[in-house]
């Protein structure tokens, strides 16, 4: 995979900024497996630190990031999360984080010279170690499972279940995130595959139920043209959330009692 010359500028930036600090830099999210597009993808990376960040550290990093993307006219830009690697062994959940950065932050660290979204912990962040050792790139240091526990499957299952839990009402308005990433969760519950939205409504269109694949359909080619939007029908929209909110919970409750959890 080409590595597009914006993710060298951060690397050699973080190298640079952090120096002996830094163990390593992951590539992770739609770019690291294959269904990346510029309009609608994050440049996602997981950053990974012998030491806790300064203030001027973690500000200085932010400011070189939104010089680069000064630069990506046309792409929605990087997100990241600095974490401390005494974090990642043994893994804990939800994982504590130095620094992180992403589009949603942008307004604020452009017009709020003080603002820091770190410390603190995420919840979702076990998906995306789970992500970056499973399917993952190494751009700097040595690779992750060098440094990382596995992911245990409940903090993954509890990452991806935060990530849904309002799909009911948030897909009329992110229905091509919403719709993929449902039918990636359902995937993984029932194959075990970590897998990308893109491999998630492939995976959907032959496993869901009949009635929603033109919905699939519809949601696949919107994100494979970097569309954030669709027209489609609220009522079915709604409908299957809440049926794949229904298995996704019922597979989950079947494999706690299979694991003699309750």
């Amino acid at each position: 995979m080409m590595i597009p010359n914006e993710i060298t500028q951060v690397v050699h930036m973080l190298q640079s900024v952090m120096k002996d600090m830094l163990t390593g830099i992951y590539l992770h999210g739609s770019l690291a497996m294959g269904c990346y597009h510029p309009e609608g993808s994050d440049i996602d990376l997981l950053i990974v630190v012998k030491q806790p960040l300064t203030s001027t550290m973690a500000r200085t990093i932010v400011e070189r990031v939104l010089e680069v993307e000064q630069g990506m006219e046309g792409h929605r830009g990087f997100e990241f999360s600095v974490v401390h690697e005494q974090a990642l062994r043994p893994f804990q959940h939800p994982l504590p984080y130095e620094l992180h950065y992403s589009a949603y932050h942008r307004g604020r660290y452009e017009n709020e010279p003080g603002y820091r979204c770190g410390p603190g912990v995420d919840q979702d962040l076990a998906a995306h170690v789970m992500v970056a050792l499973e399917r993952g790139m190494c751009l700097y240091g040595e690779p992750l499972l060098h440094f990382s526990d596995s992911v245990p499957r409940e903090a993954y299952v509890d990452a991806l279940i935060y990530d849904i839990e309002h799909a009911a009402t948030e897909i009329v308005t992110e229905p091509v995130y919403i719709v993929l990433n449902l039918c990636r969760v359902l995937q993984y519950l029932q194959d075990g595959a970590v897998s990308s939205k893109r491999e998630g409504g492939q995976w959907g269109i032959v496993h869901v139920q009949d009635i929603y694949h033109g919905l699939i359909k519809d949601c696949l080619h919107a994100y494979d043209h970097g569309e954030d939007q669709l027209s489609l029908d609220k009522e079915q929209a709604t409908s299957f959330a809440r049926y794949m909110l229904t298995e996704i919970h019922r597979l989950i409750e079947e494999q706690r009692v299979d694991e003699g959890e309750v």
